[in-house]
């Protein structure tokens, strides 16, 4: 994009923004006309998020001027560019406002119909992410359990039948040895579950960091097993 093309659109936004101050003061008329004059340049370049959002606000001046019927016209553009962007809060707003005009006309049933449509356009948590999320709290409520038998040293006393005692209290031993390190990774790994369920940034951050935690985890315990054969310890002469 050249550098004349770029200025022409930082004026269309300028003057987007102008509507934007001019309908919070009660400028109708001045908003109306602010963003009319954006519009034509989105619409040239085919910024697309712009257009919605300029049809969004003409809908909303046009409705408080009493213009139903033009609002409606505008929010219904705005609608199919918000689904084709896949933009869940312009959807949303958009299809309150719908609902709003409908009310307005006194058409509850329909009003009612795009106040339901509006709740169910909210952004939803993809199925994987839900998957995601329950693997996090019950590896953290294992890890929790885990670490909390190791502290009170119960976990030589579950003598599980699929492995031999031997085995089973190396195991044992192990676990117990890092039962703080196993506390503080169910702990993280909860608090990752709950963060990503509610859509936060520090439950991304504490997903990706608990799991890179576990991976040293395990890669930890395989090699402590590793080296506690004898073979091995006397292959490195470790006492």
């Amino acid at each position: 994009m050249v550098e004349e093309e770029k200025e022409e659109l930082g004026d269309a936004i300028k003057e987007f923004n102008r509507g934007l101050d001019s309908h919070i003061e009660g400028k109708l008329d001045a908003s109306l006309k602010h963003f009319l004059t954006a519009l034509p340049t989105f619409q040239e370049f085919g910024v697309e998020d712009m257009i919605a959002g300029t049809f969004h606000e003409l809908g909303m001046i046009l409705q408080e001027m009493g213009q139903l019927n033009e609002a409606l016209d505008y929010y219904q553009k705005s609608l199919v560019l918000s689904e084709k962007l896949k933009y869940h809060p312009g959807c949303e707003k958009t299809l309150f406002q719908i609902g709003t005009i409908y009310e307005t006309k006194g058409d509850i049933i329909t009003a009612e119909d795009y106040f339901r449509k509006s709740k169910q356009s909210k952004v939803k948590k993809p199925s994987g992410l839900k998957f995601i999320i329950v693997v996090f709290l019950l590896f953290g409520l294992y890890s929790l359990g885990t670490g909390l038998l190791g502290m009170a040293g119960a976990l030589a006393d579950l003598e599980p039948k699929f492995l031999s005692p031997a085995l089973w209290n190396l195991i044992a031993s192990t676990l117990s040895n890092l039962a703080p390190l196993f506390l503080i990774i169910g702990i993280f790994s909860i608090l990752a579950g709950v963060g990503l369920h509610l859509l936060k940034g520090w439950g991304w951050v504490l997903g990706i960091f608990t799991s890179l935690l576990t991976v040293f985890f395990i890669s930890g315990i395989i090699f402590y097993w590793y080296l506690s054969h004898e073979n091995i310890q006397e292959l490195y002469k470790v006492k």
